[in-house]
């Protein structure tokens, strides 16, 4: 006749019950701890009780954490910047060669501080191999003069933040900054269809000071040696004639 210990019987049925349960529990909390493991155990975002069993198995994972861990901020990123036309903002980004991520997201702020989601480059985006470009364009910018724009990549890896002033070159025909000034002076105007231009610094006699021949739409020009007074800017559009002029001040 065998004898069998009821209250041993009981006690292992339990353990294993137990034990099955705390696997379980530790595979449910799993893909949590994968998104985030650090964040997991600071923030005590777990769902479900963690016992000794997943407890040793979740902390045995932390050491791997870095595996996991998120890039730096602008990882990947070649190239990123901004570009006005017209009323609208280009938005420039080149991957580096041999990254790639599962689309790269434009977000757009008022302050540098609360960003939304604006536009969207869906699937795998870069190469292995080589660099890959990519455009995107805001066409309705906020309103106001600055406004400031960054990109996720893969939903995970933010870029830096860039900021662009908006210019209505329709009431001023060119920037110029600083003004008054005093060693030199930039200049950004409009100029979508990369027409040729002229730009012209003249004394308030009239009396041509520099001259330079331009392409893109912004530039710079020293005033080294110029006595302070006022003189005048002329920007002049070779394909069309037209002429723009500003006054500037040098102290």
């Amino acid at each position: 006749m065998k004898y069998v210990n009821s209250d041993s019987e009981i006690n292992l049925k339990a353990y294993k019950v137990n034990h099955c349960a705390e696997i379980k529990k530790f595979f449910h909390a799993l893909p949590i701890f994968l998104q985030n493991p650090r964040h997991f155990f600071t923030e005590k975002i777990v769902l479900v009780p963690v016992r000794s069993t997943s407890l040793f198995l979740l902390l045995l994972l932390v050491s791997l954490s870095p595996v996991v861990a998120q890039e730096p901020p602008g990882t990947g990123i070649a190239h990123f910047g901004l570009v006005q036309l017209g009323a609208g903002v280009r938005i420039e980004v080149t991957l580096a060669a041999g990254f790639t991520c599962n689309g790269i997201q434009l977000l757009r702020s008022p302050d540098s501080l609360n960003f939304e989601t604006i536009g969207l480059i869906g699937g795998v985006c870069g190469s292995t191999t080589e660099e890959v470009s990519y455009d995107l364009f805001d066409p309705q910018p906020l309103d106001g003069r600055t406004h400031y724009y960054s990109l996720l990549l893969g939903g995970r890896i933010p870029s830096e933040v860039l900021a662009i002033r908006l210019i209505d070159f329709q009431k001023i025909g060119f920037l110029m900054w600083p003004n008054p000034a005093r060693d030199q002076i930039w200049l950004r105007w409009e100029n979508e269809a990369e027409h040729p231009h002229e730009l012209r610094l003249l004394s308030s006699q009239g009396q041509l000071l520099q001259e330079k021949k331009l392409q893109l739409n912004q530039a710079q020009m020293p005033l080294h040696g110029l006595p302070a007074g006022l003189y005048h800017l002329q920007l002049r559009n070779q394909t069309t004639g037209t002429s723009r002029w500003q006054t500037l001040v040098i102290q």
